[in-house]
């Protein structure tokens, strides 16, 4: 069962985050930690944030999920994302102008992807991550990596939305229709 969690200082988020999710959280040397557990019915991994790993990443998460269609996809915003768009780097689209104008998507099998982000809740959660700085999130094979840079984690209710958001889309992936 989730919590409310109070917003707390950048060096407790992810004790904090850990604590109200009932997870476990395994302290590291720049600040961060490792937290493992369980989301819905996902198991969850956050590393600890590196500059050595990815330079800018403040934010990754992954979720372990049956990907019954071996489908894969990315789906990126900010800066590099829009001069991409703008260069007519193909995109995938969801049907959504607001979405596809912000994000570019791309993947195989072309026909299932865009159908990962049909539901507008989910659309909209992205959309709101999407303002806390440039979002990135990745299926490829069985982990769903959610990657997030800029202002992402200023607090843990950001953190739960974010969570939210990818255990909604890793149930839509568990459940893709066969291509026909």
């Amino acid at each position: 069962m989730r919590r409310r969690t109070p917003d707390v200082s950048f060096g407790q988020v992810w004790p904090t985050l850990a604590e109200s999710q009932g997870w476990k959280f395994t302290p590291a040397d720049n600040g961060s930690g490792t937290i493992r557990g369980q989301y819905e019915d996902f198991p969850v991994l956050i590393p600890p944030r590196s500059r050595f790993r990815r330079p800018g990443i403040y934010l990754q998460i992954e979720l372990t999920v049956s990907n019954p269609r071996d489908c894969y996809f990315k789906l990126s915003s900010g800066f590099r994302s829009s001069i991409l768009k703008r260069y007519d780097a193909k995109s995938l689209t969801v049907g959504d102008k607001t979405f596809d104008r912000q994000f570019l998507l791309s993947g195989d099998p072309e026909p299932l992807v865009p159908q990962c982000f049909k539901s507008v809740v989910l659309r909209q959660k992205l959309l709101k991550a999407r303002w806390m700085g440039s979002l990135e999130i990745k299926l490829f094979e069985r982990t769903l990596t959610f990657l997030l840079k800029d202002q992402g984690i200023a607090n843990v209710r950001h953190m739960e939305s974010y969570l939210e958001a990818l255990a909604a889309l890793a149930r839509v992936i568990e459940g893709l229709p066969p291509l026909t």
